[in-house]
């Protein structure tokens, strides 16, 4: 079994802090989308099975159509892997979200407000999205693991330890991955990936795997 995990891609951000920049923020945001093709492409050349995508894929407040139409064109390049998406505080499951709006390839999963289970051979697969700005609910503590024998991943937008009230609060010791998604995958190997930037990695690429077993310890 292979997957990837990424999140925070926040595509549409308004990058203020280059509003006296146009060209470079038409850059930037080139880049961003660069970077996810090219996810998508390592996902489609190393038949990846399952791609985890735990929140803020997008800016809701300012995410344009052409840019969802970019995301789900992408997925559909990729059918024989499952996508997961756990929405975030940026891009929330709310009436007016695109993940409720338009209408999304079938290997596209997206979780709402209640917990989700997917169940496969060796894995089992939960996971819940931000329905507002805020984190609102206690439904991740009301999780049962069905079977104790499986990998069971936990795909969720959050922070550790309380660090900020706007995000879910993952109590459990938890190991993250942050940064170079070339730890994923053979430096040595020809690969889309090793070609990007590494300043644009850095600023476009927030990677944190989240896998808690069933009694709270992580695998990795």
């Amino acid at each position: 079994m292979k997957f990837i995990h990424m999140a925070d891609l926040h595509l549409d951000t308004p990058l203020v802090s280059l509003k006296n920049n146009r060209d470079l923020i038409k850059k930037r945001r080139t880049e961003q989308k660069q970077v996810f093709r090219d996810v998508i492409n390592i996902a489609k050349n190393e038949n990846i099975d399952f791609l985890f995508i735990s929140g803020d894929l997008f800016e809701q407040k300012f995410v344009e159509k052409n840019t969802i139409e970019f995301l789900i064109s992408s997925f559909e390049l990729i059918p024989n892997t499952k996508i997961f998406i756990a929405p975030g505080n940026h891009d929330p499951y709310i009436k007016s979200s695109p993940y409720k709006t338009f209408e999304w390839s079938q290997n596209v999963t997206i979780f709402n407000g209640e917990v989700g289970m997917f169940s496969y051979d060796n894995i089992n697969i939960y996971g819940i999205g931000f329905t507002n700005y805020e984190f609102e609910t206690d439904e991740i503590e009301k999780i049962e693991i069905e079977d104790e024998s499986k990998l069971n991943v936990l795909v969720v937008h959050g922070t550790l330890n309380g660090a900020s009230k706007k995000y879910l609060d993952i109590l459990e010791e938890v190991q993250c991955l942050y940064g170079e998604m070339l730890q994923l995958f053979d430096p040595n190997k020809d690969s889309t990936i090793a070609e990007i930037d590494a300043e644009v990695m850095e600023q476009l690429i927030y990677m944190c795997l989240l896998i808690i077993d069933t009694i709270g310890n992580v695998a990795t």
